[in-house]
């Protein structure tokens, strides 16, 4: 019931379109019973030798029928593909939309690779829901339904012959069909895992050729392949055992029914034209029974592959919170009330942190590695929730309601910035689409990089590959921080953003980020302050706790004496 709920969320707007396809499938499914029929009336015409002067008008009757067939059929067809492909995009949606909203703490937990399969491949397997799955299982329905009903027209007790050997063998069929489904779970799982396994070893190819790891990844990749290979051929072999089982079973009862109509041994009052009317129905009616039990095979990708789908993406379309009117411009101020966080409840990263840093402050905040210092970020810009106290920006909460309003209002630098495969500029203007390049020239100078797309030939057109492979850390760091800037942001957090810069380079990067953010909040976080020209206030933390707050007059030469 979960499964049809969430499936009718995202097809009921094309139920219009579905009872009509069903509509048109519906006359080819009868249309296709009429043709046994008329080899019946022919046999027993020719037979018989005589004629009634309507089997010319019936062939013509029939020929428009194929046509008004054809047609419906191509129809009903090309709709259900269309609605299969439009499924598995709004599908693809809603998982992208949903993990977008998701917290970084769940990324923690769930692999990229394996939500990448999910998009890629389980949620490909839903797609052929209407052409495989729904308008076969309605037109195999019909099938049976029909063949049935002609059959007993034709021979009651020869057709309740045939349908008790059908039922006969399905306790064995659902016998073997028990593993089937969770096989196929397994199976699901364990290419995902390969998926998860790809796309890793792809992104660290450097680590791995610098190390020459590529033999050894390769006999670990194998084997996450061999793994999902059991379960995958498992499944196969029972799914090929039942189908063949039903099949043999099913063509030995149309052979007996065939040779008992033909030596007129159990039905002497048949005529031929019945007899092979007859074998064709029920030959008819098996090949349905065999389609539905491979229906049923289909079925069980698309339910587990909407399991996983429907642990990832709510049953019903969740409405944005409310916007939150904020004070415009943000000033900066930021206050920690008794915060506490831990990444998992029994390791407290941050325990009881309280501070205040006043609006346009420059505040440096230092301790050693482990200490809470990109946590501290992290809680600002509302990537995770206070397990306990407040977060405050300009006097409100940082929360579910108000995170995404103040996050317009900042901009931050993390310790290994990820960079878009696309040109220097579609990375800068990430953050500020509508960016000028007046916007854009600023943000360079700023960020040290005039000289540098200066000397490329295409200059901010230049591509800079996946996740910026073709830079180097500090050209990384820097274009991380043009984007960062290139808006302007009352509050800015840099995290590390010069661990990686020459001497030089970084002084002339912090002389010009004091140039344009003099009255404007900025978090520095790092342990490198030799060269920071401003420092308002201290924070160290250690231990999860503030140990000290050094207020800072602005502007003085001892400045990096003191925080040393």
């Amino acid at each position: 019931m979960n499964r049809l709920r969430f499936l009718w969320t995202y097809a009921s707007k094309w139920k219009a379109q579905i009872i009509l396809s069903m509509a048109a499938l519906t006359f080819v499914s009868f249309t296709s019973l009429l043709y046994p029929w008329l080899v019946k009336h022919l046999v027993d015409q020719f037979t018989n030798g005589s004629g009634d002067g309507t089997t010319q008008g019936l062939a013509w009757i029939l020929v428009a029928v194929l046509i008004t067939s054809t047609l419906l059929g191509y129809y009903q067809q090309t709709r259900m593909n269309a609605l299969g492909i439009l499924l598995r995009n709004d599908l693809r949606l809603a998982l992208y939309r949903s993990l977008l909203s998701q917290s970084l703490g769940f990324f923690s937990k769930n692999r990229v690779g394996e939500l990448s399969a999910v998009a890629a491949e389980e949620i490909a397997k839903v797609q052929p829901l209407f052409s495989s799955f729904l308008a076969p299982l309605y037109q195999n329905g019909l099938f049976v339904l029909g063949c049935i009903a002609l059959m007993l027209y034709l021979n009651w007790l020869a057709t309740l012959f045939v349908l008790v050997v059908m039922i006969l063998p399905l306790p064995y069929i659902l016998h073997l069909s028990k593993r089937i489904p969770l096989l196929s779970v397994e199976t699901q799982k364990s290419h995902g895992r390969a998926h998860a396994f790809f796309e890793e070893t792809l992104v660290a190819i450097r680590e791995i050729k610098g190390f020459l790891r590529e033999h050894l990844e390769l006999q670990r990749y194998n084997a996450v392949l061999e793994n999902g290979m059991q379960s995958e051929l498992a499944g196969s072999s029972l799914r090929v055992k039942t189908s063949q089982t039903v099949y043999l079973l099913l063509s030995l009862v149309l052979l007996t029914v065939f040779y008992a109509g033909a030596s007129k041994s159990l039905f002497p009052d048949w005529s031929i034209g019945r007899l092979i009317a007859f074998y064709f129905y029920a030959y008819m009616m098996t090949m349905a029974v065999i389609s539905v039990e491979r229906i049923y095979l289909t079925y069980q990708n698309i339910a587990g592959a909407l399991d996983r789908l429907m642990t990832l993406v709510p049953v019903t379309e969740q409405q944005p919170p409310s916007p939150v009117s904020l004070p415009k411009p943000i000033r900066g101020q930021i206050e920690f009330h008794n915060v506490s966080f831990g990444y998992t409840l029994d390791h407290p990263v941050l325990q009881n942190v309280s501070f205040a840093i006043e609006p346009g402050a420059w505040t440096l905040v230092t301790g050693p590695s482990g200490s809470g210092k990109s946590t501290v970020m992290n809680l600002i810009m509302g990537f995770y929730e206070a397990q306990s106290g407040q977060i405050l920006i300009d006097g409100i909460e940082v929360n579910g309601n108000t995170t995404n309003m103040l996050r317009r209002a900042m901009g931050f630098v993390g310790q290994d910035p990820l960079l878009l495969h696309g040109t220097l500029r579609e990375n800068i203007a990430f953050t500020e689409a509508g960016a000028t390049d007046e916007h854009l020239q600023d943000s360079l100078r700023i960020a040290c990089l005039s000289d540098l797309v200066n000397e490329l030939p295409q200059g901010l057109h230049t591509i800079v590959g996946e996740r910026g492979y073709t830079l180097s850390g500090g050209q990384k760091v820097r274009i991380a921080i043009a984007r960062a800037i290139v808006f302007d942001p009352p509050i800015l957090i840099l995290d590390e953003a010069n661990a990686m810069l020459e001497s030089d380079l970084e002084q002339q990067l912090w002389s010009n980020l004091l140039e344009c953010r003099r009255n404007k909040t900025t978090l520095i976080l790092t342990h490198h302050s030799g060269n920071i020209p401003r420092i308002d206030q201290q924070l160290r933390l250690e231990g999860g706790m503030i140990h000290s707050s050094v207020g800072i007059p602005n502007g003085t030469d001892s400045l990096a004496a003191r925080v040393r």
